[in-house]
């Protein structure tokens, strides 16, 4: 063999195998390019991942073919896409690439006459695009086949179910045959003494699992690349499928594909274990697969929900339409989804019960206010309630057109660092982040705020749960909420923020919805975003709770926990907002594979001089595997970003002074300037005894009585005198505050 045949051969042999990693190519398949492209459609560089100089604004791609009237397919990898990007072959369309930012083979039907005998051209562009979008494409292939024939080659019989931790001995073998039977499995005859047995006995299978009946979930294909196979999916009740991603309500479910070998990973959201296995099967072939995964998160006690559920049908944007939203809620274990569309009220009632998983959750109606200064989720709704105006522009007008809602509860200011319509609530120009105000007087009437939106991620994740500690010190008491925001089915996962609420879960199709509400307002929560910390003082109070504190220390525990496909790697306890705690959490060697998370720490800390919150947050490495992938920002601050998964108790008062109430940083500091008769010496000596935020509040509630907005005090020469003088704590209060100001200011010229 000659050296150039050599090379040709051994380049052909790559090129085959880099442009179809799992099956091999036919004779008349036409490789397009065997590599990944960066394309970069507007400056500067989106993420520091990708190089600073992209290949091109555009790919285009010429390859020679033989006239053939006949269909084909196009086969492609992309990744990391944001916005549109359209593909055409000699100008003809063939389709878009999906937006989004995960990994994933796809494929594009390619109609009779659009291959040209000769010289071909393919194009892959993005035309109108608004923002920014580093992308990578490539490993192109034209085949020689359709996409309908290429996506049956082959099928996988996939059955999800749950392995018991306790066997069901006391079911006769008749009831279990009964449960078997498919109408069994969501209907009953409560009226009759068999039908109150065989609901109690699905009751129990709800609760303790078994190694015998399917059950919600989620199925991920992956290619030996790593990447996301799509696929097609086949079920006697309903699925949600998208490239990679099946969810499958509590049955077994078809899967077809194409010939070759591929991961598939079954999991049922933040609770559960991750099973996998690989499977090859060739072409015409079937193979049957069970795979078990087990709860291994303890959130006995508490409910887990997700207050910003979006669907196509009902928002108008995003793919995910009602019916398969049902699915996905029960495939990622929601047990308390709110319906949260644009200015519409939406009961999901009878969506989830046509799907067959009205067993699995509560449907809650809800609205997003969606208004030009800010989004407003509100629940829970009373059927036939008349909609606020989400035309009003002022924050008083619309807090009091929510509150005439019939039922509702609850009012959330959504995903405030997020610009809308102009308008970012948290942004410098309308609020001071170190005292929690806002500066043009817009009173805060809501009682809860998104602290992690898993689909609008902050590229510093800790940004919001500081905005809202340090509301807590301006003496607002508002719970904090996870949420995922999801308009779609696999882009962005519905359930993967979530707010766990303090209430009875043993029923999830019969949530107590008013006990849940009030749970959840009265702070008992904690926030997931791929990990859960529970707090607890003095082995007696949670979040929520006012804890009576006597005696010179308080005992703090805290629980973090995950699945073992999660990783924490430290833990923060914060008193007002300020680190007083911090832990290292010890390697797992086997956390990865096997063993999931679940660690305690013990901390006793001296009794502070006077009330304060205490929070405590875990955080590790973000989630890289594609079946729940942390996504990146949705208006990202920085090219720069580090996935991040965080777990959030709800926050416990320390009542030192024991009058019974929460007295916050504001409380104190109005006090202190008050009591000194407005004199700054007198203010600085009597701060000694609080904290650092105190004295940001007393640094804003001084500023305040000088009534300048442009000027600011603690800039002139006697006050900075007196200040250098003051305790260290105290310097470092009033200096974040006047830090704040100098941004407030620099916002309001730009």
């Amino acid at each position: 063999m000659s050296r150039t045949l050599y090379v040709f051969f051994v380049t052909l042999v790559l090129a085959l195998s880099v442009a179809m990693p799992n099956r091999s190519l036919r004779a008349d398949d036409i490789v397009l390019t065997n590599r990944m492209h960066h394309l970069r459609q507007m400056e500067p560089r989106e993420w520091s991942t990708f190089p600073e100089q992209a290949e091109a604004t555009k790919l285009e791609l010429k390859f020679d073919a033989e006239a053939g009237v006949r269909e084909r397919c196009l086969s492609l990898r992309q990744q990391d896409v944001k916005e549109t990007w359209t593909i055409s072959l000699n100008g003809e369309p063939l389709g878009k690439l999906h937006i989004n930012e995960i990994d994933m083979r796809v494929y594009y039907e390619v109609g009779f006459d659009l291959v040209k005998g000769g010289e071909n051209t393919l194009t892959i562009e993005c035309p109108k695009g608004r923002k920014p979008d580093d992308i990578r494409v490539g490993e192109i292939t034209l085949l020689d086949r359709t996409k309908r024939g290429l996506l049956r080659e082959a099928t996988i019989d996939v059955t999800v179910t749950e392995s018991a931790s306790v066997r069901l001995l006391d079911l006769s073998k008749e009831d279990i045959d009964y449960l078997r039977q498919a109408d069994a499995l969501w209907k009953f005859a409560p009226e009759t003494q068999r039908g109150r047995l065989q609901e109690e006995a699905w009751f129990k299978l709800l609760r303790t699992g078994s190694d015998e009946l399917p059950i919600p979930c989620r199925i991920t294909i992956l290619n030996s690349d790593g990447s996301l196979q799509e696929c097609l999916a086949e079920s006697t009740r309903q699925v949600a499928v998208r490239p990679g991603t099946v969810y499958a309500a509590n049955r077994p479910v078809r899967i077809l594909l194409p010939a070759g070998t591929y991961r598939v990973l079954a999991g049922r959201g933040f609770e559960y274990s991750l099973a996998a296995e690989q499977v090859s099967v060739a072409v015409n072939d079937t193979k049957k697969q069970t795979l078990a995964i087990k709860r291994e998160v303890d959130t006995s006690g508490w409910v887990a929900c997700d207050t910003h559920v979006h669907t196509l049908t009902h928002s108008g944007h995003g793919d995910s339409t009602v019916q398969e939203r049902m699915v996905t809620l029960a495939g990622e274990g929601i047990e308390l989804p709110i319906a949260t569309d644009h200015n519409v009220f939406i009961d999901h009632r009878p969506f989830a019960k046509e799907a067959g998983v009205d067993r699995y959750f509560t449907p809650v109606i809800g609205n997003e206010v969606t208004t030009k200064v800010g989004h407003f989720n509100v629940f829970p709704v009373t059927p036939g309630a008349r909609l606020p105006d989400h035309k009003l522009t002022d924050w008083d007008e619309i807090a009091d057109s929510i509150n005439q809602i019939d039922g509702v509860k609850v009012v959330i200011l959504n995903h405030a660092r997020d610009i809308h319509s102009g308008v970012r609530p948290f942004g410098p120009s309308l609020f001071n982040d170190a005292v929690g105000e806002n500066i043009k007087g817009w009173r805060f009437r809501a009682n809860a705020m998104e602290t992690a939106n898993s689909s609008a991620n902050q590229t510093d994740i800790m940004q919001m749960f500081r905005d809202w500690m340090t509301k807590l010190n301006r003496g607002h008491h508002i719970t904090p909420v996870g949420c995922s925001d999801s308009h779609d089915v696999s882009r962005h996962f519905v359930g993967q923020g979530r707010t766990y609420i303090r209430c009875d879960d043993r029923d999830p199709g019969n949530i107590d919805v008013e006990q849940a509400v009030n749970s959840f307002v009265q702070g008992r929560v904690m926030v997931s975003y791929g990990l859960l910390a529970n707090l607890r003082v003095n082995d007696r109070y949670g979040s929520g709770e006012l804890a009576r504190i006597g005696g010179d220390t308080v005992k703090v525990n805290v629980r973090v926990q995950g699945p073992h496909w999660t990783t924490a790697s430290k833990v923060q306890l914060f008193a007002n907002g300020i680190v007083i705690r911090e832990a290292t959490m010890p390697a797992n060697e086997d956390s990865a594979t096997t063993k999931k998370l679940d660690w305690e720490t013990e901390w006793i800390i001296p009794s502070p001089n006077h009330d304060v919150h205490l929070v405590a947050i875990a955080t590790g490495p973000g989630i890289t595997s594609p079946h729940w992938k942390t996504a990146l920002p949705y208006q990202p601050t920085s090219p720069d970003f580090e996935p991040t998964s965080l777990g959030c108790s709800g926050a416990v008062w320390l009542d030192v002074d024991g009058d019974g109430r929460r007295s916050s940083a504001r409380d104190y500091a109005e006090f202190a300037h008050r009591s000194s008769g407005g004199n700054i010496d007198a203010m600085l000596e009597k701060l000694v005894r609080y904290d650092e935020a105190t004295a940001a509040q007393a640094a804003f509630v001084f500023h305040r009585q000088t009534g300048l907005d442009t000027q600011n005090p603690f800039l002139s020469g006697n006050i900075q005198a007196a200040i250098r003088k003051a305790a260290p704590h105290v310097q470092s209060g009033i200096q974040k505050y006047v830090d704040a100001w100098r941004r407030n200011q620099i916002a309001s010229v730009e």
